[in-house]
């Protein structure tokens, strides 16, 4: 077992924030982000989501591990994918 301690936490531990516009998707009622550290992941059943309801959030995760893979869903007020965008990386 190891035990690793920061520094600095606040310098080495800064969670990205993602922000977007329910406009982007006409009749979406909230957006959720699907992320990962491997693009593969994105399109297997995870619980890597989380809800931006309308549409800033901050994911829960460590830049520090490697390159964060997410892409948006906009959903309607029945919880219904609307639309979904392009992979993206952080």
């Amino acid at each position: 077992m190891i035990y690793l301690c920061p520094n600095n936490e606040s310098l080495e531990y800064a969670p990205p924030v993602i922000a977007s516009l329910l406009a982007d998707a006409p009749g979406a009622a909230k957006i959720v982000v699907q992320y990962a550290y491997s693009p593969y992941l994105l399109n297997k059943a995870t619980g890597n989501v989380i809800d931006c309801g309308g549409g800033v959030c901050v994911l829960p995760v460590d830049r520090n591990i490697g390159p964060l893979y997410y892409r948006l869903q906009y959903l309607d007020a029945n919880g219904l994918v609307l639309a979904t965008s392009d992979m993206q990386t952080l």
